[in-house]
């Protein structure tokens, strides 16, 4: 048997909190993030030579599990919807528990636009791959989950003057 890499095991401690709690936003359910999680840094172990010389191996594992989760996503909503599961083991900083339920109840689009822009910081063209739709696209499901947010969370809502 081999020994893991030291710094893929450095890589998956630093990690993997932060890889579950932006797949669970994305599909719901904590156990499906923890195995989408490990799914993704079971792939980067596979390609070990190639990620560790990446520019931020954390991000390509991250964008990896992003993207199995949105597959994952989609393939759920085709069946039957699994109940959210927040526990806040695999979260590593505060949680705002009404804004979470309230990406939850976004449609799914919605839901994953949010979440991969605005929780995970990844720009409006990187959205759209990880999706596999347009930009613009993207950018409609941003203006319509933020004004629905904003009602839900008793916020002013944007003005929609058509200069978006």
């Amino acid at each position: 048997m081999t020994r893991i890499d030291d710094d893929f095991e450095a890589l998956f401690r630093a990690e993997y909190a932060r890889v579950v709690g932006a797949v669970r936003l994305v599909v719901g359910s904590g156990p499906q993030a923890e195995e989408v999680a490990q799914d993704a840094f079971c792939r980067a172990l596979e390609r070990w030579d190639r990620v560790r010389v990446h520019a931020s191996p954390g991000a390509w594992v991250q964008l990896t599990a992003l993207r199995m989760a949105v597959r994952a996503s989609r393939r759920q909503a085709r069946g039957e919807r699994l109940a959210p599961a927040w526990g806040a083991a695999t979260v590593a900083e505060p949680v705002d528990v009404d804004l979470l339920a309230a990406v939850d109840d976004l449609p799914e689009g919605q839901r994953t636009a949010v979440v991969l822009h605005h929780l995970i910081d990844l720009p409006v063209a990187e959205v759209a791959d990880v999706m596999g739709v347009r930009p613009g696209t993207v950018k409609t499901h941003l203006h319509r989950a933020r004004n629905r947010l904003a009602e839900v969370l008793g916020e002013p809502v944007e003005v929609d003057d058509g200069t978006r």
